[in-house]
């Protein structure tokens, strides 16, 4: 029976229990599901990747996609409730830009969206 190599871990770090990565997952896996869920839909996934790319209102949303006003409307809804996107208002119109990092992180993973840092 092979002996089982004792890990060390590195000066400055605690190391990680089963129990205590077992419990931070379990309080942490409502939220990252809930997180992803928002990217299941393949209309939203268009916007976000599109909204990623530079700041655009519903008519140019609309031209890109093809996609209905209100389909579009709805979407960027939900992710303005998430905090996903932001509304900015010139005049009669309003801009939607994608804010959160963390969605264009996981663009870059998924190859959705250029890695333009290097």
């Amino acid at each position: 029976m092979p002996r089982s190599r004792k890990r060390t871990v590195p000066p400055g770090t605690t190391r990680l229990t089963r129990t205590r990565a077992l419990r931070l997952a379990q309080e942490g896996a409502p939220d990252a599901s809930d997180w992803l869920m928002l990217f299941t839909r393949g209309e939203r996934l268009t916007l976000i990747v599109l909204l990623a790319e530079q700041e655009r209102n519903v008519a140019d949303l609309q031209k890109a996609t093809g996609f209905r006003q209100s389909t579009i409307s709805q979407h960027l809804g939900v992710l303005r409730q998430h905090g996903i996107v932001t509304r900015r208002r010139a005049g009669r119109n309003a801009f939607y830009l994608l804010t959160d990092e963390r969605v264009r992180k996981l663009l870059m993973s998924l190859g959705l969206y250029p890695d333009r840092t290097g």
